[in-house]
């Protein structure tokens, strides 16, 4: 994955579609250098969790990718879970979305498999078949390794 030869102290991934657009990078950056301050913030309650313009630090999106199981449309769902249950500060902020005409999403198949991930990653943690270890317990210096 890009995430591990990144060399940026800030990562962004964004939908290949181009349906949001650059413009909103500033308020997003702005917000990840706020919670990154106060490493209190946590947002429990994120709306949309498959907006595909996401902004983290580096050692952030390291750990968390390090961690992913999951491959699929909901992949976002299970690093949102796991930076939560590490403490990694979460902030969402409203960014510019447009629908794009072409897009290669079936949307039956699509939520039908989005359903079938969510109740994977639910079950599994759930009955410790991925658990998360805490090397070093330290809120974004965290080592984390999943089994």
């Amino acid at each position: 994955m890009g995430v591990f030869r990144s060399r940026g102290e800030m990562l962004l991934f964004a939908d290949a579609d181009g349906a949001t657009t650059f413009s909103d990078l500033d308020k997003v950056e702005a917000s990840l250098k706020n919670i990154c301050a106060d490493e209190k913030t946590l947002m429990r309650g994120v709306r949309d969790t498959q907006c595909g313009f996401k902004l983290l630090t580096r050692r952030s999106a390291r750990i968390l990718f390090n961690s992913l199981h999951v491959e699929r449309w909901a992949f976002d769902v299970e690093m949102l879970y796991l930076a939560q249950v590490l403490g990694i500060p979460i902030a969402e902020v409203a960014v510019e979305w447009q629908e794009i005409e072409g897009t290669k999403m079936t949307p039956v198949l699509s939520w039908i498999e989005m359903g079938l991930d969510l109740v994977i990653i639910w079950l599994r943690y759930t009955l410790g078949a991925w658990r998360i270890r805490v090397i070093w317990p330290s809120a974004i210096t965290l080592l984390v390794k999943v089994y």
